[in-house]
């Protein structure tokens, strides 16, 4: 192994150990966020304003613009990363009004399995999946579709086989996201502000795993 091969092995090394923490810094502050305002009460109050609940629910939306429009500054996509990390944090503090906490542990536990086990497949497979992006962009405006589709349809089988068909899409994006943070650092994109961009990417996967399998684990926990 040359002295290039060590030197980029490590690099990349670096940079994706830098992904990840970002990553798990947003889950720990959302998580934190979650249950800071569930048992403050401030969950319930949020519930009974309309305003306040519709502000909590497109803040997240006001980070990620602010991240595509603003000048690539690390502070800057930092701090916005961690304000949407914030912000989904009290969105979701409503699950702990819906689902047991040893449920919503539970599921957090198999998604960090399922998560880890996927984008390392990301990270080491030598199967190209670059090709796969349009599929994912489909799947993504298919899910959508299906989701609103679920708010008319009050079926248990329906809501099952959507929440089944989430896991699946993002865990193949996490895949798929891996790979693709792993290709821009090897085309020369390894600062600091596509570290951040892609733990978004990441921390977006595993959120979206993680309520599609809390949903299937209350359901089939409702059935019991």
């Amino acid at each position: 192994m040359t002295t290039a091969t060590v030197s980029y092995d490590s690099g990349l090394r670096s940079f994706m150990l830098k992904v990840y923490n970002w990553m798990t810094l947003g889950l720990v502050l959302t998580g934190g966020v979650a249950w800071a305002m569930f048992t403050s009460g401030a969950t319930v109050a949020m519930l009974a304003s309309p305003v306040m609940t519709w502000a909590v629910i497109l803040s997240p939306f006001a980070a990620l613009l602010g991240m595509w429009l603003l000048p690539r500054d690390p502070m800057v996509h930092g701090a916005l990363f961690l304000a949407l990390a914030a912000a989904m944090g009290a969105s979701m503090s409503t699950i702990f009004l819906t689902y047991k906490l040893g449920l919503i542990a539970q599921a957090f536990f198999a998604t960090a399995v399922g998560f880890a086990g996927t984008s390392l497949f990301g990270y080491t497979t030598k199967i190209d999946m670059s090709s796969l992006g349009s599929f994912f962009t489909i799947a993504l405006f298919g899910m959508i579709g299906l989701l609103i589709l679920n708010m008319f349809i009050v079926s248990t089988v329906f809501t099952l086989a959507v929440s089944f068909a989430g896991v699946l899409l993002f865990a193949g994006l996490a895949a798929y996201d891996t790979q693709k943070i792993k290709d821009l650092y090897n085309q020369g994109y390894g600062d600091d502000v596509m570290a951040i961009s892609g733990a978004l990417e990441l921390y977006l996967d595993f959120v979206n795993m993680f309520l599609y399998i809390l949903r299937i684990m209350g359901i089939f926990s409702n059935n019991d």
